[in-house]
């Protein structure tokens, strides 16, 4: 197996962070259909996206382009990450600003933040639609 390298430029961010930059690369190469949906905040923005490694890596990768500090708000394991990411796009897209960003309102993202196992929540969710659709 190739040995993966971390671009020089990058390295401080993930020193700064804490993270074990070679450690989080192996593990992303290991996860295949689980992983995590992540939440990451800039002011009433918040960006859901999908990882299959360290949240707190994607974390760094995203601060560098960004002048403003982000915050990892919330972090899921998911059996089914992408499935979940898109589901949370699809309920939140009245929301919708740019990429994976959207403008929630206070309240949902206090819903997101309490939420235990994202799974879970949205098949409860699917099965109240079904319920009442």
């Amino acid at each position: 197996m190739k040995e993966q390298r971390v671009p020089d430029r990058l390295r401080h961010v993930f020193e700064f962070y804490g993270i074990d930059a070679f450690d989080t690369l192996a593990r992303e190469a290991m996860f295949f259909s689980s992983g995590f949906v992540y939440l990451i905040g800039c002011g009433r923005h918040v960006k859901i996206g999908t990882t299959n490694g360290d949240a707190r890596a994607r974390l760094a990768f995203l601060q560098i382009g960004n002048p403003k500090e982000l915050k990892l708000l919330k972090v899921f394991r998911s059996e089914h990450p992408t499935y979940a990411e898109d589901r949370l796009h699809a309920m939140y897209a009245k929301h919708y600003t740019r990429g994976e960003w959207f403008e929630l309102p206070r309240r949902d993202i206090n819903v997101l933040l309490h939420v235990e196992n994202i799974d879970e929540w949205l098949d409860a969710g699917e099965d109240e639609d079904e319920q009442t659709g």
